[in-house]
């Protein structure tokens, strides 16, 4: 992906990413964290709006529009230790605890998880696997897991803090219901053979240069998706396209299926689910984030066919499975992965097409890192 960069002399800060795409190194990535997708990369995978077609677009609109993007400090030894330790526990075998055991921290947990605060239910989450390590935003949880055995349901106390990202449980205190279903001891492997079996190097010197290169390569990212959410942010300001109140409801709709599963999943009842959608929908932030997902849908569908833009399914299968290819996955794992993908078919093409518009965006607009 090419950026039209206009960087000045004095921007050149360490980890400021070059004019092209930054690859990231597939084979060294460990196993995946949960995280919570923002409305840029829904839309970039949500199929078309029902809402109508995208009108025809100029593109000459482009030409005047710039973003600034602050350059990250440098990567550091601290850094660099962080990321070791990420490893270590992202590869570490495990052995599973037996019922007479107790877990502890560091654990790898298997739990249903439900949080109320006054009576209202504020997080659910079942049948998932946790690690069991002190947590900044939910203080106390895992370390009054810690000790449990295998089946016990408990409830844990946790007390917000006061800059707790939302307002309605900032300061406030809500009881978790956890029930562990397993547990598995988390065994760290050797860390120089590791590090050597990832390509990492043999020495400590080596090791540390390719995460510190790592780390500045996915510090580069970070800035190139930082400049792709100002760049549309800004357009949205402009208004360079309508975006329907229809399509604005179809996002909202979007969005709280996936938070009504959460709540379906741990048995929430019909009058809660019911309260808890109208707040959703009531929601003045969340129906901003909706128009800004709709937006991005329908703009970046504009860019493609003003452009013409065409991604064949031959053409994006043979990218996953070259992308599979340097996996750690099994031939039969890739071969399932790919059969899923295949059923997402419509979903992929979409999200394919508009990130080719989404490039071709970039390389018309002028980004300076600062």
């Amino acid at each position: 992906m090419g950026i039209r960069t206009t960087t000045p002399r004095a921007s050149k800060k360490a980890g400021a990413p070059r004019p092209r795409r930054i690859a990231q190194r597939t084979a060294h990535t460990p196993r995946p964290t949960s995280t919570t997708p923002r409305a840029r990369d829904l839309a970039l995978a949500t199929p078309g709006s029902a809402a109508g077609a995208a009108p025809a677009l100029d593109l000459r609109l482009l030409d005047n529009v710039a973003v600034r993007v602050r350059a990250r400090g440098a990567i550091g030894p601290a850094e660099v230790e962080r990321r070791k330790r990420e490893l270590l526990s992202a590869y570490a075998e495990t052995r599973t605890r037996t019922e007479e055991e107790t877990v502890a921290l560091g654990d790898e947990i298997l739990v249903d998880c439900v949080g109320y605060e006054s009576g209202e239910l504020v997080s659910a989450r079942r049948g998932v696997w946790l690690t069991a390590t002190p947590h900044e935003e939910l203080p106390g949880l895992f370390e009054g897991i810690a000790g449990s055995k295998i089946g016990q349901q408990l409830s844990v106390p946790v007390t917000f803090g006061t800059s707790h990202p939302s307002l309605r449980l900032a300061g406030k205190t809500a009881v978790f219901v956890v029930c562990v279903h397993a547990a598995k001891e988390v065994i760290a492997r050797d860390p120089a053979g590791l590090f050597a079996a990832l390509g990492y190097g043999h020495t400590a010197d080596e090791v540390d240069a390719a995460i510190a290169e790592e780390l500045k390569l996915g510090m580069g990212q970070a800035m190139v998706r930082e400049a792709e959410e100002k760049v549309l942010r800004k357009l949205q300001q402009r208004r360079v396209i309508p975006v329907p109140e229809t399509a604005v409801r179809e996002s909202l709709r979007d969005m709280w299926q996936a938070h009504a599963a959460e709540w379906v999943c741990a048995g929430a009842p019909d009058d809660q689910i019911a309260r808890l959608r109208d707040q959703f929908f009531a929601d003045p932030h969340m129906r901003q984030e909706a128009t800004y997902r709709a937006f991005c849908g329908r703009f970046l569908d504009a860019v493609a066919g003003s452009l013409s833009l065409q991604v064949t399914t031959h053409d994006m299968f043979d990218n996953l499975r070259k992308a599979l290819a340097v996996t750690d996955l099994a031939p039969t794992a890739q071969d399932q992965a790919l059969q899923h993908l295949e059923s997402q078919k419509r979903t992929l093409l979409t999200a394919a097409t508009r990130q080719r518009a989404l490039e071709a965006v970039l390389e018309r607009v002028a980004v300076q890192f600062v």
